[in-house]
């Protein structure tokens, strides 16, 4: 989790800058989409903390192809919530450690 507040704290806010000075647009949505991962990923290993193993036991997960979004359930989203590309975008993660 430490590594994931890093993102936020220390990369985030010097992109950002550089970003808005260079008035690029597509560099501040990225960045929004990866503030909004990041911290839907800090919830999702909070959950597995408390849950561990039977968190993921019988249930998909989903991954997004375009922010990486990840979707832990069986009913996936229409849209991604946050890239809002249609929920085809989002693969289903087959057979792996995600250890």
């Amino acid at each position: 989790k430490e590594c994931l507040q890093e993102d936020l704290t220390h990369y985030q806010p010097a992109l950002r800058q550089e970003a808005q000075a260079a008035k690029d647009r597509g560099v501040l949505r990225a960045l929004t989409w990866q503030e909004k991962v990041t911290m839907l990923l800090e919830s999702l290993l909070v959950r597995y903390e408390t849950e561990g193993e039977t968190m993921l036991e019988g249930v998909p997960i989903y991954v997004c192809s375009i922010c990486g979004f990840i979707y832990v359930g069986d009913d996936v989203p229409e849209i991604c919530p946050v890239c809002k590309v249609p929920g085809w975008k989002l693969t289903k993660i087959e057979g792996g450690d995600f250890r």
